[in-house]
């Protein structure tokens, strides 16, 4: 959920640590299009976003009713249509209703909020609904008066309301970032949410730097000692790969699939190893003596927090280093495997 943020707002200076679930319907950030929203004009809200948006809160807490949730609306009359969707909605299902009752009213077990996008700030939540409300009306007309993200600051409005899920937002829209025409408006808030929708639609795009240079500049400066050493120059062979490329491989050949440099920060694992009973999950981060290794700040940060923080998540993780491997590296791959048994 930070990735977006990082790049946009923090210029890439938070250092995040990547999920050992290496893919889960409960994690990270969906869209979905709501393809019959229109906006009203005269009340200033989408009655069919918000009736999708109620039905979703429905569906959550009859199938996740342990996993908090909150709901974020772009506006104040947006928030009150969801309210009074999910009121009609639980008028006619009496046992639901008192099952959500708890929710909403327990303040202290992060309880059900609703709210628009003024009125969020310290409010965390494992999965975070975020309408959007504005859309074309009847005619087909897109306005672009976007409410609170029209004025200053609204880009940091926006920043508030799409880092609140601590594991899965999901976007409901009856537009998509196409629909936004940024030569109609200066906002830097509504320039921020065609990039956000954006975001959401691929979760992907223009935030991830070309895979192939990227790990060109991690190996080849993470063998450096080894291939002076050599006397041989890192940048001429293009079949040289490093340590690193060397591990997955030696993994790879075992049946193993691996994901080089996992990460969306400066921070990345130098090797992250799946499970081959569970692909959906990663049971091991290797990490080795290059770059990453080195970009550490400190000894502390590089020898304890990291490994702590990793822990911390549920990685288990696992050091080789360049001299061991280079010279050792069966009795280090006996090590890895091992490590990794059966799974």
């Amino acid at each position: 959920m930070i990735k977006f943020s990082n790049h946009y707002i923090y210029d890439n200076q938070l250092i995040t640590f990547p999920s050992p679930i290496a893919k889960s319907a409960a994690y990270g950030v969906d869209f979905e299009m709501v393809e019959d929203g229109y906006y009203e004009k005269g009340s200033r809200f989408n009655r069919k976003e918000a009736q999708r948006v109620a039905e979703a809160i429905l569906d959550h807490y009859s199938n996740n009713p342990e996993t908090s949730l909150g709901v974020i609306a772009f506006s104040e009359a947006q928030q009150f249509a969801i309210e009074r969707e999910l009121g009609k909605a639980l008028r006619a299902d009496m046992q639901l209703q008192e099952k959500m009752q708890k929710h909403m009213d327990d303040e202290l077990t992060n309880s059900l909020f609703i709210k628009n996008l003024e009125n969020v700030q310290g409010d965390e939540r494992d999965v975070i609904f975020f309408s959007i409300g504005y859309a074309r009306d009847k005619k087909g007309s897109l306005s672009h008066n976007f409410g609170p993200l029209n004025r200053e600051g609204g880009h940091r409005r926006l920043n508030v309301a799409v880092t609140r899920a601590r594991n899965k937002l999901k976007v409901f829209s009856s537009i998509t970032s196409v629909d936004i025409d940024l030569s109609r408006t200066s906002a830097q808030g509504a320039t921020l949410l065609k990039k956000y929708l954006a975001f959401a639609e691929t979760c992907s795009g223009s935030l991830a730097k070309d895979a192939q240079d990227e790990v060109t500049d991690l190996v080849t400066e993470s063998q450096l000692l080894l291939l002076q050493k050599e006397k041989r120059n890192p940048y001429a062979n293009k079949d040289y790969f490093g340590i690193e490329e060397s591990i997955a491989r030696s993994l790879e050949a075992e049946g193993y699939v691996v994901e080089r440099f996992l990460g969306s920060s400066d921070y990345k694992i130098d090797i992250a190893v799946r499970s081959r009973k569970n692909p959906d999950n990663y049971i091991l981060a290797i990490e080795t003596d290059g770059k990453i290794y080195r970009s550490a700040k400190t000894c502390r940060d590089r020898e304890r927090l990291r490994k702590q923080v990793l822990k911390s998540l549920g990685w288990n993780t696992h050091k080789i280093w360049a001299r061991d491997w280079t010279r050792n590296p069966d009795d280090e791959f006996i090590k890895l495997t091992n490590m990794l048994g059966n799974n």
